[in-house]
């Protein structure tokens, strides 16, 4: 089975920062030369199959089940990370869930309470989109703050008069 990397979407951070489409392995910062290496080699891997498969050498009787064959080969690394590693993977997408919209919920009531507020990450990117969504609309001349420090998806948020702490910052 594939190892979790460092850089997996096994976290509700991971997943808001790096969307629903992003991949175990891939660096946030884009693709460096190592991954130009292996699709080149993917592609030449995949083309001397298809040689092969299509060959007269292979009988016909071969080349369908070959090609299924290859296909859920493939496929498997990213198969095994949506089903088994990702936190959207079905197992984990209601904690997900949950994680980012009690978040949400607790800085849009707590805007609305004080009339507005305004969000400053301390250490927590990942709490920006749930910080915008909540924050939409609200306009004020006095916002009140929500800091939203790193574990912050995790809910503990603590409110000290015009302001609620969220996270390790407090």
């Amino acid at each position: 089975m594939p190892v979790l990397d460092a850089i997996c979407l096994d976290s509700p951070e991971a997943l808001l920062l790096d969307g629903a489409n992003g991949v175990c392995g891939e660096a946030r910062a884009g693709a460096g030369r190592a991954e130009w290496l292996h699709v080149g080699a993917t592609l030449v891997a995949a083309v001397a199959i298809a040689a092969w498969l299509s060959s007269r050498r292979v009988p016909s009787a071969i080349r369908a089940p070959g090609i299924v064959l290859v296909a859920l080969v493939a496929a498997f690394p990213g198969i095994w990370a949506l089903i088994a590693l990702r936190a959207d993977r079905p197992s984990a997408l209601r904690d997900t869930a949950r994680d980012t919209i009690v978040l949400h919920d607790r800085m849009r009531t707590f805007a609305v309470d004080h009339g507005c507020a305004e969000a400053r990450w301390a250490s927590c990117d990942a709490c920006m989109p749930a910080a915008r969504l909540a924050l939409a609309g609200l306009q004020c001349d006095a916002p009140a703050t929500i800091v939203l420090g790193e574990g912050a998806l995790d809910a503990h948020c603590e409110e000290r008069g015009r302001s609620l702490v969220c996270g390790r910052a407090r």
